[in-house]
Formats: structure tokens, C-alpha cells, sequence
């Protein structure tokens, strides 16, 4: 989805009561639409928007690039910028961008400046604004010519099957979208849905005007015991929740963030005020300890959730006889859904624990050679044998001569 064409580093673009009519189109497009409107309506280059664009419902906005791994933060970005790298700390740390989600921005990821305000913006709130602005009312003459257009049709995103068994699947098939996807997924309107639910056949849309995703299955028929299952919410198991993952690459989803997903899906508040994320970044600070330092799979245990075991070994003297030790300790407390984490000095991991047939397995994210079905080995996220995972990471900590703490246990969902 090629937004990085918005506008030049010149150009302001104006996200204004622009209609999309183009069934084809994504949220680039919406964003693409702006910036040509902008275009046609500048009496200049460098034009700011005036009174008679705020009056007309529009917002200046300007592109000033995106996350990549050449430009990883929006530090770098602005650093890059002809005309904003000698302001960049002045933006970044402005009162309206205090408390801003700096950290967690992916790769791919658009952002904008409003250069008024010198706030910054993108993913859900870029998302809130186009879509607040593009469904606010409009008095122009061109806007009633508008209005009395045809209705929007929904974007088609595509069909759940079994080559492409997820929504983000759908997405990053789609030609029109890049990663960007996830701020749809994961906006208000959509972050609520039964994602895990989806069967082959259901056809994916998304409502251009609203950002909202539609799911409807083939057949178009609900039995009563369907929407008797609807009104009963099914608990998944954590497991359950970060299976629909399986198969995405470890650049996209790290071990820890595919358990934040899947306790999202769960409906385990991590994001926001008074979220899992904010507990643990103020105990950590509380402790004297760097902000992220409780944001792993030991952290969320031991700070958000309840711990059911524990080993320490200060040092690994046979590796298979130790792993089978602790295996054997760490066997009568397994279940499906528990998170379960490596650490040792200079490395740690965490995944959840699953079950096929007879075999405890591991699902995590990460370089999966010890993968339960047959596949290639790679980095992504896949599910592999427990013990044969347990005996892998005795074994780093013996090359290494490092000790070892596993730990085991679930997260509060209260």
C-alpha cells in the first residue's frame, strides 16, 4: 500500500470530507485522495492551510515519512527531514505529543505532523482523524454533490481458506495495504471482534467510510444454535488465542508481542490507562528499574498474574539430565494456555504451552526447528516440541556457562 507519495516534504496535504468511491481502494488511498485535494486547492507551494480550510472541516497535515529499518524511530525520521531535523526533540517531547506510544510503532508505519500543533500522529489516531473527518458533515456545494452519490461499497479483503486461515493473512495479500493493516485490526471498531472464530469461506470486507471489518460467511444462514453460541462467549485458552498466528514472521510478531496479542484476544485489557503495559512500566520505574523492564513473559507472571513454578539453576553440568529433571518437576503443573519463559543472563524467551494428541508442545515466536508438524525451519511463529524446546535452551546455557530460571504460570484476567 504505497502512502510514502502522499505529499513532498514541500506540501502540506489537508485530510478534508473526502468521500471514497473506489471499492478498490485502502487507507492509503483515503490519505492519497487528501493530498491531491490539497493539491488542487494550494494557491502555492509550502501553502499552510487558513481560516477558510479549518472552516471547510479540513486539517493540514504533513507526511514526514515512515518506520523502516533505516528510520526505526520517529527520532530518526525527523532527524532525516530537510526542514525538521534541527526541531526534532522539541517536536517529539511538545506537550501534545507527551504520552505518545513512541515504543510500540511497527515497521511500515505512516507518520504525519500537524505543523500548527507540532503533534504528532499515526496508526489509530491517524486513523480516528480520517475517519472523524471524512464523516463529518459538510455544507460546500461539493460536498452535497457528494451526498448525493452513490453509497460506498465495501472493500473486499478476500476469503478465509486454508492458505490464508487469518484476517491479517487477507491483508498482507491484499495489493493495497502494507503493513499498516494492524492499526485497522487493532482499532476501537474492529480490536473486539471474534478473529479466531473465522471459518473457510468467510469473506473478509472492510467499510471504507468507517474502517470497520465485516465478517459473512458463505452459506448467509444462522441457525438458532449460532446465535445462541454468539450470545454465550467461548473463554479461549491463551494457546487457543495466538494459533491463528502461526506461520507469521518473527519480524512482524516477536515472542512477547504474540502474547500481548493473544491476551487481547482474550479480552485482557494490556493496552491504555490503567492496562497491563502501564502496571508494569510504573512498577518497574517504582523499583528504579529501566521502563520496560517487567515487559516479558517472567514480568507478566510474576507482576500481573500468578506464578505455579519456578526453577533456578546457577549452573548446567549435563544438559539432557537436567532438562529431563525439570521437565519432569515442571510436567504435573502443565496446561494448555500457560506461559512459559527462558531467561538467563544475556537471553530470554517466553511462549505459550499447547497440547496435540499425547505431545505437551510450545507455541512461541522465534526460529522454529523443532516444529511439531513438518516445515521448513525459520524465524516465525510456529509451535515445536516442549521438551525438545526445554533442552535447547539447557543446552545454550551450558555452551554459554550461564544459570537458567524457567518459569511458568498465567496472567490475571481480572
Amino acid at each position: 500500500m504505497p502512502v510514502s507519495d502522499i505529499g513532498d516534504s514541500k506540501g502540506l496535504l489537508a485530510v478534508g470530507s473526502i468521500r471514497q468511491k473506489d471499492a478498490q481502494a485502502g487507507f492509503s488511498e483515503i490519505l492519497n485522495k487528501a493530498a491531491t485535494a490539497t493539491d488542487e486547492g494550494s494557491t502555492g507551494p509550502g501553502n499552510v492551510e487558513s481560516h477558510e480550510q479549518e472552516k471547510s472541516g479540513q486539517v493540514a497535515l504533513r507526511e514526514i515519512g515512515r518506520i523502516s529499518k533505516e528510520t526505526p524511530t520517529v527520532s530518526h525520521i525527523l532527524k532525516k527531514h530537510p526542514e525538521y531535523f534541527d526541531r526534532c526533540w522539541d517536536i517529539i517531547h511538545s506537550p501534545v505529543n507527551n504520552g505518545k506510544k513512541f515504543r510500540q510503532m511497527r515497521e511500515g508505519t505512516v507518520v504525519v505532523l500537524k505543523p500548527d500543533s507540532n503533534e504528532l500522529l499515526w496508526g489509530k489516531e491517524l486513523l480516528a482523524l480520517t475517519d472523524k473527518i471524512n464523516t463529518a458533515p459538510d455544507d460546500s456545494p461539493m460536498n452535497t454533490a457528494h451526498e448525493t452519490g452513490p453509497v460506498e461499497r465495501p472493500i473486499v479483503i478476500g476469503t478465509i481458506s486454508t492458505a490464508s486461515p487469518t484476517v491479517s493473512h487477507l491483508f498482507q495479500a491484499h495489493p493495497d495495504f502494507d503493513n499498516s493493516f494492524w492499526d485497522i485490526i487493532n482499532s476501537p471498531v474492529n480490536i473486539s471482534k471474534e478473529y479466531t472464530s473465522l471459518r473457510p469461506g468467510t469473506l473478509v470486507s472492510l467499510d471504507p467510510r468507517t474502517m470497520e471489518l465485516s465478517f459473512m460467511n458463505a452459506s448467509q444462514v444462522k441457525t438458532a444454535a449460532q446465535e445462541e453460541t454468539k450470545t454465550v462467549p467461548v473463554q479461549l485458552s491463551l494457546a487457543d488465542a495466538v494459533k491463528p498466528y502461526i506461520g507469521t514472521s518473527y519480524k512482524e510478531i516477536d515472542c512477547y508481542g504474540l502474547i500481548v496479542r493473544g491476551l487481547t484476544t482474550q479480552g485482557v485489557k494490556y493496552w491504555g490507562q490503567g492496562g497491563i503495559k502501564e502496571k508494569l512500566e510504573n512498577l518497574a520505574m517504582r523499583d528504579g528499574l529501566p521502563r520496560n523492564a517487567y515487559l516479558n513473559g517472567e514480568g507478566l507472571v510474576e507482576k500481573a498474574g500468578k506464578k505455579l513454578f519456578s526453577k533456578f539453576l546457577p549452573r548446567i553440568s549435563n544438559t539432557n539430565e537436567n532438562a529431563e529433571q525439570v521437565y519432569s518437576e515442571l510436567a504435573p503443573y502443565l496446561q494448555k494456555g500457560l506461559i512459559l519463559s527462558f531467561s538467563t543472563p544475556t537471553r530470554g524467551h517466553t511462549g505459550v504451552v499447547s497440547r496435540q494428541g499425547k505431545e505437551w508442545t510450545y507455541i512461541n515466536s522465534g526460529l522454529i526447528d523443532n516444529q511439531i508438524s513438518p516445515g521448513r525451519v525459520s524465524e516465525r511463529v510456529g509451535e515445536e516440541r516442549l521438551k525438545a524446546e526445554i533442552n535447547q535452551w539447557f543446552a545454550f546455557a551450558s555452551e554459554r556457562n550461564e544459570p537458567i530460571t524457567v518459569t511458568l504460570g498465567q496472567v490475571d484476567e481480572g
